[in-house]
């Protein structure tokens, strides 16, 4: 940035405004705008992929700075910081704002350069320390309008010791600051006597000193404090007249200078303005031949469809509109008619349902009643026992009345079991059945006629004739009769089926009730099997240890074995697998163990607590206490592990993932939650949820970390694979397919992800794409603030997010949509619409596709998940899918290509 000179003018642009009198501006040069589009352009690209700032910043360095605004990225300096707050500066504007780590980042050496906005106060004027704050807020809002993004022209006239350049800005003949002064926003002051103001080293002799000169003794310091002068006499007559010839003098040679500089600028500035005059008149003499085309396109547009309609007109003037013209009268006499007199030709169907209503009727159960009230005496003892807290003699009271009332129930189903099977429910519903089914016959399709003209004779004729016929009924009130009749009638059938149904669905599940209660009717599960896994798991743990402590010993020794050593190497190997054998052997028997728990034994988690049954139903099996991280072979992955630890391992024969989350007493109930949500909402469908399974989690004994083992991809993520063999257009929908499934099944579980970006979306056999899971020490809010929601120069966060709005399903369906664009123009620099939606108006693309995305990008109205794959655009494409599938594949042969579980 250029030194300011004292007493030169210059031409600047505003860029903020912090006070009345104080603002911020960067100085007018040729390729400005150029300069700063383009450092704009590198900061957005450098700074998601740049390092975080760890320990304390440095006061002197440049860092790439998150506004909390706009999203965007800008260079700053930290001013000061308090734990995880950061006071930062935007050097090249000079606005403020607190900031968390999260949004700073370290900036190479090519962004290491002084600030583009430099900072200016107004000369000889100050906001007063007792000032009023609306008044001050007055103040700003003038020179706000004054100075932002506008081109003003100012005075430098000295420099104060904060490096804040003292200045007049001059307006014609007015003077900013004195008219900030005049409406009490500030009050004039001497800026020669103040402290603030960087005093020379040596002194100069200005032109415009009023007084006359005097040869003053160095040491005569009180003969310098009285002569000291005043920069204006107070009377202008007493200005000697030596004096004042000088001050004219000088007063002349500035309006001289002041002239000079604006003869020189003006001329440039109205070259500047003819330039820009002359591209508007080609731009406009091009839109006006444009103009003049599409108009004669349109007229031609105009005159075709005019001589069409006018065929058209011609068409329809034949017999054929007079002929449909009396056949439709016809048809709605008829049509009356038949509304008013169906129901009279019921009479033989009335007949027919009073014989099959009256005949073979079968009647509830006797059983039925007793069976009901015993159930509900059953499923309230069962609720008592499930909301009991484990006092001893309760418990076994609750246990008592609970096997007494299954006992009477057990009773009345058997009893129950053999009343329905002495009844004939099968038959009977068949008869009722086949009677609702009863309809009148249809016309064939072989009665059609190709011939138009034909076929209205035809149908004349049949109206003709059952108009005759309808005319000649009577008695409209023996028919009503009998239409309220069969209505009763029909009311009664339709209760009898209700009925059956329900006694056949009792007699179902009171059947399955006897087959599963009949091992547990005079004993109780144990928990034996379960502790006996657990005990076996134990002992393997200890041998594991001790075999690691000889293999360390024997490769320490000072002539180590290596066959011994590779022999330790492969009983720990042993050792390991038989451990994760019993793991999942546990996890079998508690699976056993949790359904007879909700099902028929409550109390099992209190009679048996050693057994932590609870803790597995509440988690629905994620949650392993067996597991540790030191039984694990882990191989660290170095490059992903910048925000926790990442290990990759083996299970079971599985290639694994451990991911390691810092937790304390406070976080590590919120990360239990939100790992079962997850875990909950991917069973709910599995293989075809699109979501990445989490197989367990497990806490650390000796560190304060949880633990969550998902599976290995190795394809890896979005981002990776675009970048190294970005996928074809018809890869494209199957992939985006599976992520729709995922957050389909999230959002019917309520969670929003909020970080759906590149690196968090896994590609497997570049064939689905699979959601990876996030941060559970993390809101939903606090997983959107990251670098990484960006996807080539597209912003992933949603309007309404980066307005303040908190995240939700809709503002995932918006990344999604980005994430769909991306993939198709991974080369393609967008451009930010004022809504904050890309513009995507000049891209040549698919119609299906346009359709999805106008859905996708708005900001309302968005799709949901489950309408996306609904869209013509994955719908064609299965049907493409398909045709392939069955072109390659001969008919003799039929395969299965085993997917890998993720």
């Amino acid at each position: 940035m250029d030194e300011a000179v004292p007493g030169k003018v210059q031409l600047i642009v505003g860029t903020h405004t912090e006070d009345a009198v104080t603002f911020w501006a960067q100085n007018i040069y040729k390729d400005r705008d150029e300069f700063i589009l383009d450092l704009t352009s590198s900061l957005a690209k450098t700074c998601p992929q740049a390092k975080g700032v760890y320990g304390t910043p440095s006061s002197q360095k440049i860092y790439g700075g998150l506004f909390s605004e706009d999203k965007c990225w800008y260079r700053c300096s930290v001013q000061w910081h308090k734990e995880e707050e950061f006071h930062v500066t935007y050097v090249d504007y000079g606005n403020s704002e607190i900031v968390n780590r999260s949004a700073l980042v370290e900036l190479p050496e090519e962004f290491q350069f002084p600030g583009l906005a430099r900072r200016y106060k107004l000369w000889a004027v100050h906001i007063p320390a007792d000032g009023e704050k609306a008044n001050t807020e007055q103040g700003k809002a003038y020179l706000h309008n004054v100075v932002y993004e506008k081109q003003i022209r100012i005075l430098i006239r000295a420099t104060s010791k904060d490096s804040t350049t003292l200045v007049q800005i001059l307006q014609g003949n007015m003077d900013v600051g004195d008219e900030i002064a005049k409406m009490g926003f500030a009050k004039k002051g001497d800026p020669a006597h103040s402290d603030e103001v960087r005093r020379p080293v040596r002194i100069l002799r200005s032109p415009s000193i009023l007084w006359a000169r005097r040869n003053l003794d160095r040491g005569d310091k009180v003969l310098q404090q009285r002569i000291r002068p005043k920069l204006r006499p107070v009377f202008p007559d007493q200005i000697p007249p030596d004096v004042r010839e000088r001050s004219t003098t000088y007063q002349l040679q500035t309006e001289s200078l002041l002239r000079k500089k604006i003869d020189k600028t003006i001329p440039e500035e109205i070259e500047k303005l003819d330039a820009d005059t002359c591209i508007a008149v080609q731009n406009s003499v091009l839109l006006e031949s444009q103009l003049k085309e599409l108009k004669l396109e349109l007229q031609k547009v105009k005159e075709e469809s005019q001589q069409q309609l006018e065929e058209f007109k011609k068409c329809i003037q034949t017999a054929v509109g007079s002929k449909l013209k009396g056949l439709a009268e016809k048809v709605e006499v008829l049509r009356t008619l038949r509304q008013s007199s169906s129901i009279c030709s019921l009479g033989d169907d009335l007949l027919e349902a009073i014989r099959v209503v009256t005949q073979d009727c079968i009647s509830p159960p006797e059983t039925m009643e007793e069976l009901m009230t015993t159930w509900t005496k059953y499923s309230l003892a069962q609720e008592m026992l499930q909301s009991c807290k484990n006092e001893k003699g309760e418990l076994e009271e609750l246990i008592a009345r609970r096997n007494e009332a299954r006992e009477t129930f057990s009773a009345a189903v058997d009893e129950y079991l053999l009343e329905v099977d002495g009844m004939s429910i099968t038959h009977r519903m068949n008869t009722l059945e086949c009677f609702s089914l009863k309809s009148e016959a249809c016309l064939s399709s072989n009665d059609i006629d190709c011939n138009v003209d034909g076929l209205l004779e035809k149908v004349e004729k049949s109206v003709n004739k059952e108009l005759e016929v309808s005319l000649e009924e009577q008695d409209d009130e023996d028919c009503k009769i009998v239409s309220n009749a069969f209505s009763k009638v029909m009311q009664k059938l339709q209760q009898e089926q209700k009925l059956l149904c329900t006694v056949q669905e009792k007699y179902i599940e009171n059947t399955q009730f006897k087959k599963e209660m009949h091992q547990w009717q005079n004993s109780t599960p144990k928990v034996d099997a379960l502790l006996s896994i657990k005990k076996a798991i134990k002992t393997l743990k200890s041998q594991l240890r001790w075999k690691l402590v000889e293999k360390s010993s024997l490769e320490e020794s000072d002539e180590p074995d290596d066959a011994a050593i590779q022999k330790k190497r492969d009983e720990i190997t042993e050792t390991r697998n038989s451990i994760f054998h019993e793991v999942c052997c546990e996890k079998e028997e508690y699976e056993r163990l949790g359904i007879l728990v909700k099902k028929w034994f409550p109390e099992l988690p209190l009679l048996h607590p050693e057994a932590q049954i609870l803790q597995y139903n509440d988690s629905d099996g994620l949650v392993t206490n067996s597991l540790e991280r030191d039984l694990f072979d882990a191989e660290p992955m170095r490059e992903l592990s910048g925000k926790r630890p990442l290990v990759h391992t083996e299970f079971q024969g599985q290639e694994v993932i451990l991911k390691g989350y810092s937790v304390d007493a406070a976080t590590e109930a919120k990360v239990l939650e939100r790992a079962t949500q997850y875990h909950k909402a991917w069973s709910g469908s599995k293989e075809h949820c699109g979501l990445l399974p989490v197989l367990f989690l497990f806490f650390g004994k000796f560190d304060p970390l949880a633990y969550v083992m998902v599976p290995y991809c190795p394809l890896g993520s979005l981002r990776r694979v675009q970048a190294t063999h970005p996928f074809t257009a018809s890869e494209v929908p199957n992939v985006m397919k599976g992520v729709a499934a995922g957050l389909q099944a999230l959002h019917s579980s309520s969670i929003t992800h909020g970080s759906l970006h590149p690196n968090n979306v896994l590609v497997l056999n570049r064939e689905q794409g699979v959601i990876g899971d996030y941060d559970f020490t993390k809101t939903a809010d606090q997983r959107s603030i990251t670098t990484w929601m960006v996807a080539g120069n597209i912003s992933l966060a949603a309007p309404e997010v980066k307005k303040g709005q908190t995240t939700s399903p809709s503002s995932d369906m918006y990344a999604y949509g980005c994430l769909l664009l991306w993939l198709n123009f991974p080369n393609h620099k967008f451009i930010t619409k004022a809504d904050g939606v890309p513009d995507t108006g000049e891209l040549d693309m698919d119609p299906d596709l346009r359709s999805l995305l106008s859905k996708l990008l708005t900001c309302k109205d968005r799709l949901v998940s489950a309408e996306v794959l609904e869209e013509d655009y994955f719908l064609h494409t299965d049907v493409v899918a398909e045709a392939e599938c069955a072109d390659t594949m001969k008919p003799e042969e039929s395969h299965t290509e085993a997917s890998q579980d993720c």
